[in-house]
């Protein structure tokens, strides 16, 4: 097995890829192959979330225009872009929902909540077959019997789990309404009232994030200024 490189010799974040080469020396015509791993990405934890950050600010904004794309139907009028509309909003909730489910299993290998080191044997089972279809991440860790998931951890689960309802709540009956040719309504002013509320968790992240960085960047200060005390206090 080829070690992975530490922090200590590339720095706090890189990304790094192994290849191999494969030759011989048949006659008259050698063969030569080569073949590559995935970019392994390693980021500080400073950097993972940030990165997390800019990810639930992504999504915030796919909910916002999810709403916004609403409005037609709920004015009737949508006509014959009814079906279509609804379709492409089960895909993108589908689509959404992945996306939450993928950054929880992301930070459960990072270990940056408590208590992931338990959850991450049920991980590694999970991503056996490949990467899950959607909703089944949710199912899996919301299972009785299964150790707690913490602090952003949990709020990611939260998030995922109220998406993978509405794709399979009012966003199905949007499309099975539309498919019979019923009114859209009642399905849509439902999946626009959970959408909302799922806006409503995201921007309560996005306050919290920001309070973070505020406090961040005043400890940085004072770390500076204490520093720059020392260094005069020295001289």
């Amino acid at each position: 097995m080829v070690p992975l490189p530490s922090a200590e010799t590339l720095g706090a974040d890189f990304r790094i890829r192994y290849s191999a080469e494969a030759f011989d020396f048949a006659s008259p015509l050698p063969q030569r192959g080569e073949a590559h791993t995935p970019w392994i990405v390693v980021l500080s934890p400073t950097s993972f979330e940030e990165q997390l950050s800019e990810r639930m600010v992504r999504v915030r904004e796919r909910i916002e225009d999810l709403i916004n794309r609403l409005e037609p139907i709920l004015e009737e009028r949508a006509g014959s872009q009814l079906a279509p509309m609804a379709r492409r909003i089960d895909r993108e909730l589908e689509g959404l929902t992945f996306e939450l489910e993928q950054a929880l299993l992301e930070r459960i290998y990072a270990d940056l909540d408590r208590g992931t080191g338990a959850l991450r044997p049920i991980a590694t089972q999970l991503l056996l077959g490949g990467p899950p279809v959607p909703g089944a991440t949710v199912e899996v860790f919301e299972a009785p019997g299964l150790p707690p998931i913490l602090d952003r951890s949990a709020l990611l689960l939260g998030l995922a789990s109220k998406l993978d309802r509405v794709g399979n709540g009012p966003a199905r009956d949007l499309r099975e309404a539309a498919l019979a040719v019923e009114n859209p309504l009642p399905a849509t002013q439902k999946l626009k009232a959970d959408l909302e509320a799922v806006l409503d968790d995201l921007l309560a992240w996005e306050d919290f994030q920001s309070a973070v960085d505020l406090l961040r960047g005043l400890l940085d200060r004072q770390r500076g200024l204490y520093l720059r005390t020392q260094e005069a206090s020295g001289r």
